[in-house]
């Protein structure tokens, strides 16, 4: 992570804060003339609203989860570049824009789905399946 310009730190509440170097939120896709939104923030921001939603202390996930995220819970997770905050209405609305354009693929067995990141963002709903029955296997290439 030091390589690609990361850098973290233990927070006194044990939690570890990661952080990224500057990224460009928008990029030409690689090959074409397109611009495209590349950046971490939809999952970054289903990330920090999740772990905001967790109990101070951070123990035991399922008890300590609050029904609304806060925006102290959200400043524990994410900040801009100058370390000011990042406003929870506005990474709410970044996901409800997210969310109206998401589409979801129908799996059936044997399927495969090939994603352009630059092109597509992907996500992964919560898997409803059975323990051990759900394979993902995930290749980078260039």
């Amino acid at each position: 992570m030091r390589e690609l310009g990361y850098t973290w730190e233990w927070q006194d509440d044990g939690i570890l804060r990661a952080t990224t170097p500057r990224l460009e939120a928008v990029v030409t896709a690689p090959g074409t003339a397109t611009k495209c939104f590349f950046n971490q923030l939809p999952a970054t921001t289903n990330n920090a609203l999740e772990f905001s939603k967790v109990g101070s202390d951070g123990s035991d996930l399922h008890k300590n989860l609050q029904s609304v995220p806060t925006q102290e819970g959200i400043n524990k997770c994410l900040s801009f570049g100058d370390g000011s905050e990042v406003p929870l209405d506005c990474l709410m609305d970044a996901r409800k824009i997210c969310e109206r354009h998401a589409v979801d693929l129908q799996w059936q067995d044997g399927d495969v789905a090939l994603l352009d990141n630059y092109l597509v963002m992907h996500a992964r709903r919560i898997w409803n399946g059975a323990l051990e029955t759900r394979k993902l296997l995930a290749s980078l290439i260039k």
